[in-house]
């Protein structure tokens, strides 16, 4: 019915010289009638090619769309670790300033510190040794003490030299005195 409407005006337009009748205008006419043709029969087949396409397109571009979404938060969350591992490290960082200030600013006193034990240690082992080195002597003078006592007895009573003899009394007579 369309078609019949766009022949008749097309008639009345040529019939009152409007429009030229030659070779353009029947081109033009057999592609404008072709397209009229072509969309009243296939029409409905190219729309809803159209439709599925654009459909298929729009579910392309929210699966994309979520996709982007998703990596935007994978981002977000990698960039929140990066920052969560970069004041991890600054912390660390300045626990590791803290810790070396500290040791730089008692390392006197603990040197000195360990620098007294040591001294004191070794005062000790001094000490150990001057007692046992006193105990030593002690005993070794009384040994000799005893084996003079043992030969001034030998003496005495076996040789009989004169001076031991006097010695022996005289040894005598002061024992007999204090007591």
């Amino acid at each position: 019915m369309n078609f019949l409407i766009f022949i008749i005006i097309s008639i009345i337009l040529i019939s009152q010289d409007f429009l030229l009748f030659n070779e353009e205008f029947l081109i033009l006419l057999c592609f404008i009638g072709f397209c009229w043709v072509f969309l009243d029969n296939v029409g409905s087949s190219v729309d809803s090619s159209f439709k599925e396409k654009s459909d298929k397109i729009q579910t392309d571009i929210l699966v994309s769309y979520d996709n982007i979404l998703q990596v935007f938060k994978k981002k977000i969350n990698l960039n929140s670790k990066k920052i969560k591992l970069y004041t991890f490290f600054l912390k660390i960082k300045n626990y590791y300033l803290n810790f070396n200030l500290f040791i730089i600013k008692n390392l006197n006193n603990f040197q000195t510190t360990k620098k007294q034990i040591i001294f004191k240690n070794k005062l000790l082992f001094v000490y150990n040794l001057e007692q046992q080195f006193f105990k030593l002597i002690t005993l070794l003078i009384l040994t000799k003490i005893k084996k003079l006592v043992f030969l001034n007895i030998f003496y005495k009573s076996n040789i009989k030299i004169s001076n031991f003899i006097c010695t022996n009394k005289i040894c005598l007579r002061e024992y007999l005195k204090t007591i």
